[in-house]
C-alpha cells in the first residue's frame, strides 16, 4: 500500500521532517505488509524505523511524541477539509495516477526534485498527455505575444497539453492560444495555494482553463501565498510536465532562465522563437544567446509543423540529439534573477 494523503501531510507538518525523510517513511510503508489505518499505526511505524536507525538527522533529533503527531495531524486535516470545501483535490507522488512525467522532475542544478504531493483543480488526466511548456517574459513585444498564441494553438490542435504559469505576458499567450482551439487543453502551474489566483488580472483566464477541461496545479496547500522563491521552484514543474520547452521571449538574465536551465539539465528539447523582423527589445536577447551558446533550436511559423511532427513521431521525446556549442559568452555563466 502507499502512504495516504492525510499521513503524508501529517509528516510534512512535523518539525525536522523534510522530503528525504518522508520519502523514506513512504518507501518503508509501501514495502511493509503492515497496514497503516490510524495515527497510532503511523507512530508505531516511525518508532520502528527509529529503532532500525532508518530515521536520521533533524527528524531524529526532533522525533515526535504522540502529542506532536496529533497536533500535526490536526493541521493536516484542516488543510484537507478546507481544500475539499474549495473544490481542490490532492494527489501524492506515491499514488498510481500521479503524472508520470513529474516522477522524473529535476531542478536547474540537476538534482531530483519530484514534488511530494500536488493540489489541483480540473482534470488531472490532462497532465498525462504529451505536452510543451511555453515560457517567457512578462513583458513581451506585440510580436512575441502573437508568436506565443500562434505556437500554442498549433500544438493544441494536435492534442498537446500547453503548460505554463498563468503569469502576464508569454504565459498568458500560451494559455489563450491553447484555448483558442476547439478542445484545446492547457495546464497552469501556480506558485501558491489554489484558493487564490496570482496575478489577479488572470482570474478569468484561470476560470476559462477549468471551464474548457484544463488543469490548475500547485505543490502548495490552500492558504499559501506567492513569493519569489515559490515562483522559481514551480518552474521545474512546468519543465517536468513538458516533453519540450519553448521560449517565446526572454532577456539573458531573466527569470525564464530558471526553467531553461531545468530543461537543459533534463536533456529535453529547447526551442526559442525566431522572428522574421528584428524586435528591438532587451527581452529577446536571451533567445539569441540560447541559440548561439546553449543549443536551442529556432521555432517560427515556418517550421512549427515540422517540429510538432518530429515530437509526435519521436520515440525518444525529451532527448537532446545535438550538443550545444562551447559557451564563450562574456557573461557566462548566466546570473539569474528571481521573479519580480
Amino acid at each position: 500500500m502507499y502512504i495516504s494523503n492525510e499521513h503524508i501531510l501529517t509528516l510534512d507538518e512535523l518539525d525536522g521532517f523534510g522530503a528525504a525523510t518522508i520519502n523514506s517513511v513512504a518507501s518503508f510503508i509501501s514495502s511493509s505488509s503492515f497496514k497503516i489505518m490510524s495515527l497510532g499505526d503511523l507512530l508505531d511505524i516511525l518508532e520502528d524505523m527509529l529503532s532500525r536507525k532508518l530515521i536520521k538527522g533533524s527528524a531524529k533529533k526532533k522525533f515526535p511524541n504522540k502529542t506532536a503527531l496529533q497536533e500535526a495531524n490536526a493541521r493536516a486535516l484542516r488543510v484537507l477539509d478546507n481544500s475539499d470545501m474549495a473544490g481542490i483535490k490532492m494527489i501524492s507522488r506515491y499514488a498510481p495516477t500521479f503524472p508520470r512525467n513529474l516522477l522524473k522532475t529535476i531542478d536547474e542544478t540537476g538534482k531530483e526534485a519530484v514534488p511530494l504531493y500536488l493540489f489541483y483543480k480540473g482534470d488531472l488526466s490532462v497532465a498525462q498527455r504529451h505536452a510543451v511548456a511555453i515560457i517567457g517574459t512578462r513583458e513581451p513585444s506585440p510580436e512575441g505575444f502573437a508568436a506565443g498564441e500562434f505556437i500554442a494553438a498549433q500544438f493544441a490542435q494536435y492534442g498537446f497539453n500547453i503548460v505554463s504559469g498563468l503569469a502576464l505576458g508569454c504565459d498568458t499567450a500560451g494559455h489563450t492560444g491553447a484555448l483558442s482551439v476547439p478542445g484545446g487543453l492547457t495546464t497552469a502551474v501556480l506558485a501558491h495555494g489554489l484558493d487564490t489566483v496570482y496575478p489577479s488580472e488572470n482570474k478569468k483566464l484561470a476560470d476559462a482553463i477549468l471551464e474548457n477541461g484544463g488543469l490548475l496545479m500547485s505543490e502548495y496547500p490552500i492558504g499559501m501565498g506567492v513569493n519569489r522563491y515559490n515562483l522559481v521552484a514551480r518552474d521545474r514543474l512546468q519543465v517536468g510536465l513538458g516533453d519540450a520547452t519553448i521560449v517565446i521571449q526572454t532577456g539573458i538574465h531573466g527569470g525564464t532562465m530558471h526553467a531553461v536551465n531545468a530543461t537543459l539539465q533534463a536533456k529535453k528539447p529547447l526551442f526559442v522563437v525566431d522572428y522574421s523582423k528584428p524586435v528591438l527589445s532587451e527581452k529577446i536577447q536571451g533567445n539569441h544567446y540560447l541559440k548561439e551558446y546553449k543549443g536551442a533550436q529556432g521555432i517560427s511559423a515556418i517550421n512549427t509543423q515540422e517540429i510538432i511532427n518530429g515530437l509526435i513521431a519521436s520515440s525518444s521525446v525529451g532527448i537532446i540529439t545535438s550538443l550545444p556549442k562551447e559557451d564563450n559568452h562574456p557573461n557566462s555563466p548566466i546570473q539569474l534573477e528571481l521573479y519580480d
